[in-house]
This record gives structure tokens, sequence and C-alpha cells, in this order.
């Protein structure tokens, strides 16, 4: 698994850049892990903003490590610059996702300015790895709603962007078969 934002991360090792084997069948995937898998390259980048965390307690329901930091920007860019990363497993969006960037208009009255922006300035850091790393799809969680669509890229090269849904709605697993 990749680390979201409601995990507790002080429990987790945001600086390794190796694997964790926590029990025998949970392994952790660090922010900027790269590993080879079916003979491609993929890479992990956990965290987003709990846009609901005005409602929840410091250290015990939200952790302010929640988002990505500089530190972890440079080790996945590092990491996966100019790897042939095939799969990039996210829990956030990069920005610029027009499907979902419409979603998210419709749905910004339940969070409050503040926090959406908060939201948007992590999407935009993402969107920073993403085009520099450059990964051929990119499957994300954080929104809870089943989308695809495409994000282009200056060069023309382009990523596809699957959002998964939450349990119970229609199409909201997927499977990689490499």
């Amino acid at each position: 698994f990749l680390d979201g934002n409601h995990d507790n991360h002080e429990l987790l090792s945001h600086d390794s850049t190796e694997m964790v084997q926590l029990s025998e069948a949970v392994t952790y995937l660090p922010r900027g892990h790269v590993w080879e898998w079916g003979g491609k390259k993929l890479m992990a980048l956990g965290g987003a903003v709990s846009v609901d965390k005005n409602r929840r307690t410091t250290f015990i329901s939200w952790w302010p490590s929640e988002t990505i930091s500089h530190a972890d920007t440079e080790r996945a860019i590092s990491n996966g610059e100019g790897e042939d990363i095939y799969i990039m497993f996210t829990h956030d969006a990069p920005a610029g996702v027009s499907v979902l960037e419409e979603y998210l208009k419709e749905t910004a009255y339940m969070y409050g300015a503040k926090l959406e922006g908060e939201s948007a300035a992590h999407r935009r850091t993402m969107r920073e790895v993403v085009e520099r790393v450059q990964p051929r799809f990119l499957f994300h969680g954080h929104y809870h709603h089943r989308y695809e669509d495409t994000l282009t890229f200056k060069n023309r090269n382009f990523t596809r962007v699957i959002g998964l849904g939450r349990d119970g709605q229609a199409h909201s697993w997927f499977v990689v078969s490499l």
C-alpha cells in the first residue's frame, strides 16, 4: 500500500525509498519508491490534503505530514525521471485533469476555500512530479470518484489518469495486468 491522507504518518517512514515489509502480507511503498514488476517500472507517491482536517484531531485522526514534502517531491523526480515509468500509483491526483477539476468545482461547497486552496496547491506539486516523470498511466484514489482522462504535456507526451471510486460505486475497482 501507499499512504493516503488519513493514515498515521508517524508510523510510516517517508524518508526511505525501499519497500517496508510490515507483515507477511502487508508491504508499504514509500513516497518516490520505484520498482520493477513484469518487466515494467512502477512508482508510488502517497500523500494528500485532508479537506476535512478542521473536523479531525491532530495526531489522532489527522497528521501534518500527510502531504508530500519538498524532499518527497525531489526524491520522486530523482528516482523516476528518465526511467520510463509505466504506472504511477498515487493517492492524490495531479492538477490539470479536466474531468477531475470539473468534479471538484461541483463539490467545492463541501470544504471551504482555505482547505480547497491547500488541496489545489498539493495537486500542482503532484503535477510537477508527473510532468517530470511522465508515466504512461497514473492511478489514484483520494477523491472517491471514478473517472478516466488524459493529461497532455508540452512535449506532446501524455499520461492516462484513472481515478478510483469508492466502495459500492459502479466500476470502483480496477485490475492492472502486466
